[in-house]
């Protein structure tokens, strides 16, 4: 009897053993899954929901000499750059006729020692103005010869009114076609980019989203 109650016991032991090592093989994967996520497995949670990278928005405008207020929105990934809008909106007023009339009715009703003091504030202005042109070069724009460029290549979405016209860049929309020379300059890195548009007179933010 004493034999078969110790046989009974090693039996129970062994089965108790045998279950306490099942549930260890059940729970211990997925535990160490948690605790030391494989490096893949990240990248794809990253590719799968784009709220877990790393967003940046840089926003440059500027009113051209062309009149035309100009906004570009440079969105990039990770430091990657994945969309550029560009916006230009024509600029409608009357401000210079207006100065042009009170200008010729100032003209009028001079006598002959002010018409004498504008000439010599005139050549003193012109002078200034040439000295400041020989430091700063002023910058020409030609909006009409962008949005044509821009109109003429197909990967590029476009949204144009009478006097408003956006033009959307998607880099996976250009991953499959050779980028066009004249759009490369739009799709440098954040640094260089500011740097690029800075220089053409735009004033530019940048905010993480």
């Amino acid at each position: 009897m004493a034999k078969r109650k110790k046989e009974k016991k090693d039996s129970n032991i062994l089965v108790i053993l045998l279950i306490l090592i099942l549930l260890l093989l059940i729970i211990l994967p997925p535990t160490f899954r948690m605790l030391f996520p494989r490096e893949e497995e990240d990248n794809e949670n990253v590719k799968e929901n784009p709220q877990l990278t790393n967003l940046t928005n840089l926003s440059c405008r500027k009113k051209t000499t062309d009149n035309y207020n100009v906004t570009v929105n440079n969105i990039y990934q990770n430091n990657d750059i994945s969309k550029v809008t560009i916006s230009y909106s024509q600029v409608v007023n009357n401000e210079n006729i207006t100065q042009q009339s009170d200008t010729t009715n100032n003209d009028v009703t001079n006598n002959a020692t002010t018409d004498t003091q504008i000439q010599t504030t005139d050549t003193t202005t012109q002078t200034q103005q040439t000295d400041q042109t020989q430091t700063q070069p002023a910058i020409t724009d030609n909006v009409l010869s962008e949005m044509e460029t821009l109109r003429g290549i197909e990967a590029i979405t476009k949204s144009e009114t009478e006097t408003n016209h956006q033009f959307i860049i998607l880099m996976k929309n250009l991953e499959k076609i050779p980028i066009p020379n004249e759009i490369t300059f739009r799709l440098q890195s954040l640094t260089a980019q500011k740097k690029f548009y800075e220089n053409l007179g735009y004033t530019c933010t940048k905010v993480n989203v």
